[in-house]
């Protein structure tokens, strides 16, 4: 028994908007959004978990955790008869029962990060075929079993690979799972890492912010005002943390080694990316950036649950740049303000540009990379066109 791919792609289409949409935010008043357990958001680490995750499930479940290990660190799989062997191991595998796990949310992200590894590095050993790809039931089941308690999509996530084994700073943290295990790789996957971390201080920017508005007009202006002088500096440090990606990861590195792009098995799995951040969602929509396109919308599906449901209440909370835009004429110093977290917002738009163009779009001419840079061209103009006056 297998499931073909357009299958999986059929379950996560008919299975999560029912089971991963979360509940739309109260309309009335701005509820408070700073760090709450409603949202699974911690004042120190923010998205990124407070606590270390497991880093090996139960014994049962050690025919995942062995298969993950016999191919962890064969990054590009150059010996083709053990890729092979490999993957005749893994059609033998038993559908493993996931219900020993219940509701215990620590197993359940391991469970999903190592069957997520499993599936990736599966369908990008295989060799370049042109009809559809078949996933052996015993990795392609349990996946989903566990997507649905989750609520995520049941292939590997941006969550996923940045869900770290010691959450305790931005400069001390360390990935849970690589797929080649080189230093490269690490700081790859270190890199947004460390901005989710560095990322928290948004977050009560943003509470206070929102909870400004609910505020007597002069005193609301005032406050916001002055929370509006803290994005920027937190946005050039992301910028500095995204460009710093270049300094221990050669491109080349990234690009023949980590299995989670086009690969043998052209684009059959979705990927991790950076448009899966909840964090940098947030940013865009608490400064009023309008993403008018079904992609931003398509990317919530991986997130994890409790993330979303932030970025439900955000939405439902009040518009900080209509605040802004409305008082801007009578107001320059709190126009200022907002257009200069903007400013820094396009910067960070820009080195990210640079660094999908290094690691990406330029390994990729030729075949299909090139489809990166009108749309990365329309984001950054998105974020300019949010500026006001």
């Amino acid at each position: 028994m297998s499931f073909a791919y357009p299958l999986l792609r059929t379950l996560l289409a008919l299975l999560f908007p029912a089971i991963c949409t979360p509940p739309r935010g109260e309309a009335a008043g701005n509820p408070p959004l700073g760090p709450a357990p409603d949202f699974d958001i911690d004042a120190h680490s923010g998205f990124m978990p407070s606590s270390t995750p497991i880093r090996r499930l139960a014994r049962m479940f050690t025919t995942w955790e062995e298969a993950l290990e016999r191919a962890i660190g064969k990054s590009s799989w150059a010996i083709r008869k053990e890729s092979i062997q490999w993957r005749k191991s893994a059609q033998e595998m038993p559908i493993v029962s996931i219900e020993s796990i219940g509701h215990d949310d620590f197993s359940l992200r391991r469970a999903h990060v190592c069957l997520a590894f499993i599936m990736h590095i599966y369908v990008h050993s295989l060799p370049p075929q042109r009809t559809a790809i078949s996933i052996p039931a015993s990795i392609a089941v349990p996946p989903v079993q566990v997507s649905r308690k989750l609520g995520m999509a049941p292939i590997l996530t941006y969550a996923g690979t940045i869900d770290p084994s010691v959450p305790l700073s931005p400069s001390g943290v360390t990935p849970n799972e690589l797929f080649s295990r080189t230093p490269d790789e690490a700081h790859f996957y270190l890199t947004p890492a460390r901005i989710e971390l560095q990322g928290a201080e948004a977050l009560d920017i943003m509470r206070r912010s929102l909870d400004a508005l609910s505020l007597s007009c002069p005193l609301a202006a005032q406050k916001i005002t002055a929370h509006l002088l803290r994005p920027a500096a937190v946005i050039d440090d992301l910028t500095s943390l995204v460009l710093g990606m270049q300094e221990h990861c050669g491109p080349h590195v990234f690009y023949d080694c980590v299995p989670v792009k086009e690969a043998g098995a052209a684009r059959a799995l979705d990927c991790p990316s950076a448009g899966q951040s909840t964090l940098i969602h947030a940013l865009d929509m608490f400064l009023g950036v309008d993403h008018a396109r079904k992609f931003h919308s398509a990317q919530r599906q991986y997130m994890p649950r409790l993330h979303r449901s932030f970025l439900e209440h955000l939405e439902s909370s009040g518009s900080l740049r209509d605040f802004v835009r409305l008082r801007a004429p009578e107001n320059q110093e709190l126009s200022e303000a907002f257009n200069g977290a903007m400013r820094a917002m396009k910067t960070f738009r820009n080195s990210h540009f640079r660094i999908v163009a290094r690691y990406i779009v330029k390994p990729m001419r030729g075949t299909g990379g090139t489809d990166l840079i009108p749309f990365l061209k329309e984001v950054r103009d998105d974020t300019c066109r949010a500026m006001i006056g």
